[in-house]
């Protein structure tokens, strides 16, 4: 008992949430981390499904996702990091990226090791980035839909060409300046 409660110390050590599931995706382990981050008690998340915290159609799918795994060994998650929704005890839906490994216990049973980052503030920083990107090309450059457009068009001069800052094309070197 000693080493469980060693070993549940250096997990709840850690900064990002961590979950443990068997075979059957039932919840083993859970750090301090992750009970803060979705919500539910360690009495709550451990015996309960990983599918609790499964976003999307993933919370319907993960059982025949681990079941496929087990009986192909066909890697589609384990040892790999990925975007995926999850949900949180109120029902709210967020992106985390998360890390799956294999682990075999001293007694031969696998165990999964889920390794959690929550995307959300990454996210938001990326959204107010490409609207402050939006802005300065909307204010320095005459718009054009924004940072993301796909469209790379010259500023609006009559030419359509290179201009000066107050809007009037300016004349290319060897550029004759006779209209013919």
């Amino acid at each position: 008992e000693f080493r469980e409660r060693e070993a549940q110390s250096f997990i709840d050590a850690s900064f990002d949430p961590m979950i443990q599931i068997d075979e059957t995706g039932i919840i083993q382990v859970v750090n301090e981390s992750a009970v803060q981050l979705f919500g539910w008690s360690r009495e709550e998340f451990v015996g309960s499904n990983v599918s609790m915290i499964c976003g999307g159609e993933h919370a319907a799918q993960h059982d025949g996702y681990l079941r496929r795994y087990l009986q192909s060994g066909q890697k589609h998650v384990i040892g790999k990091k990925r975007k995926v929704p999850a949900r949180r005890k109120d029902g709210s839906e967020f992106t985390i990226e998360l890390g799956v490994q294999q682990v075999e216990t001293m007694q031969g049973d696998l165990r999964f090791c889920a390794f959690i980052r929550d995307l959300t503030e990454a996210n938001l920083m990326r959204a107010n980035m490409m609207k402050q990107q939006d802005f300065i090309k909307d204010t320095f450059f005459g718009g054009g839909g924004g940072a993301h457009d796909e469209s790379h068009s010259a500023p609006n001069t009559p030419t359509g060409g290179p201009s000066t800052r107050s809007g009037r094309p300016r004349r290319l070197r060897g550029a004759s300046s006779s209209i013919q």
